[in-house]
């Protein structure tokens, strides 16, 4: 999915429409749970200053989740896959809290 939605994103059909991917982090920012909020919060402002003031790339996107219990009432909602790793992953994991998303095609962010 990613690779065909890169694809598109590149291609001329694809540059008048944004298209974003999640942002990799290091796998020790991955599971401090909503501790990471306050670094990504100020990555995300710190990449916002450098874009307006011409330098870098259209900074990341920061996507919040207003009700971190979802993630684990959808888990639980398909038992079979809910096993022991997957239970610490949701209690740990930052994305369980929010998400940055990165633009995959730049030049949409200029129109």
């Amino acid at each position: 999915m990613h690779a065909g939605v890169k694809q598109f994103a590149l291609s001329p059909a694809g540059s008048s429409v944004p298209c974003y991917e999640l942002e990799t982090v290091f796998v020790v920012r991955k599971f401090t749970s909503v501790f990471d909020v306050v670094l990504s919060a100020a990555t995300t402002m710190l990449r916002l200053q450098e874009w307006r003031s011409g330098k870098g790339s259209p900074p990341a996107v920061f996507v919040t989740q207003h009700d971190p219990r979802l993630s684990d009432r959808v888990m639980k909602a398909h038992a079979s896959q809910y096993v022991w790793f997957r239970k610490i992953f949701v209690l740990f994991s930052r994305h369980t809290f929010m998400n940055t998303l990165r633009l995959m095609n730049p030049a949409s962010a200029d129109e």
